[in-house]
Order: C-alpha cells, then structure tokens, then sequence
C-alpha cells in the first residue's frame, strides 16, 4: 500500500476559500462576477463581442484559481453556472408556489430560511436571472406592439390628409391675401 505524502484535500465550491479570505469561495467570485456590468449577458452569448462563452468561463476559472484553494477550468466554471441558473430556478419556482403559503403561514424568516437553503444566492442573482428568456420574449412582443401601432397610426394620419380635403379659406382670409399682394405690388 502506497500512503501519499500530502493528501490531497476536496475542496467544493462553497468552502474552496483561502484562510486570508475565508468570504471568498468560489461561488462568491462566479456570482460577484455574473451580477457586475453586463458579463451576464456575455456569458448567455447575447452581445458577447465575439467572445464565446468559453473565454468567458475562462476568465471566471482564472479568478476561482487566483482567489481560493481549487484550481477550476472553463469545463468546471460552465457546469456550476448551469447548476446555479438551476437552482435559481428552482428556489424562484418554490417561491411563487408553495412559499407564498409558507409566507403566509409561518412568517417571513422561516420562508427566507427556507429560500436560502435552496439556492443561498438567490437574491444575489435574481436581477440578472429575472430576465430570463420569456421575460425578454414578453419585452419584445411589448416593443413590436408599440412599433405597429406608430406605424399604423402614421398610416392613418396620412390616409386622412389623402381623404380629407383641407378647408376651403373663408371669404375673409381671401381677401386679406389679395390685399396683401396687392400692397406687395406697389
């Protein structure tokens, strides 16, 4: 039997945090890193600047290693965003369902509680996960909507300037432009 020297220590995303930085667990760094600027929705592909969501997994996995205990890659970082967005998903779902009976019933730390067990980074998240694909699918009905209605309302304007002859001058106002060229003449 072969006794290894040092062996070697399994660290999970939640408790990979270096003694100098015991708050600073890989879940924190992919979190913190989701939620600032726009890196979300590089991460999802949509406006990435031609970034794949490989480079941006990488540079997630750079900083998990630079950060913590774990040496992380782009294949790690991309499998734990996935379970996060799932379990986000899942606390969100339970919230609108059965938590709202909870809240009712039992009162709001036990329902926070019971949120944060299931995904401990749900509120962290929930600004960038609430614009999930129905949410901008609904955001882009809502924009073709106003879109056709301009339209149509400019069509109709113009249908009623074709239709509607403008008013014939009162008898007033053509005389006051014939005296008006007449005095222009002199």
């Amino acid at each position: 039997m072969i006794k290894l020297v040092k062996p070697v220590e399994v660290h999970g995303w939640g408790n990979d945090a270096k003694p100098e930085t015991p708050t600073v667990t890989g879940e924190w760094i992919l979190v913190d890193w989701l939620t600032k600027e726009d890196n979300c929705i590089k991460h999802k592909g949509e406006d990435n600047g031609g970034h794949a969501k490989k480079h941006c997994c990488l540079i997630m996995a750079s900083k998990c290693t630079q950060l913590t205990l774990c040496e992380r890659t782009h294949k790690t970082v991309l499998t734990k965003v996935s379970a996060m967005e799932d379990q986000w998903r899942n606390a969100h779902d339970w919230v609108n369902n059965t938590g709202v009976g909870v809240l009712r019933d039992d009162g709001k730390d036990v329902f926070d509680n019971l949120v944060t067990g299931r995904c401990s980074f749900c509120c962290d998240l929930e600004p960038i996960m609430i614009d999930e694909p129905e949410q901008i699918q609904l955001q882009l009905v809502k924009t073709q909507m106003i879109q056709m209605t301009k339209m149509m309302l400019s069509m109709m304007k113009m249908r009623v300037r074709i239709l509607v002859p403008f008013p014939k001058p009162s008898l007033n106002r053509q005389r006051k432009r014939r005296l008006m060229l007449k005095v222009r003449r002199r």
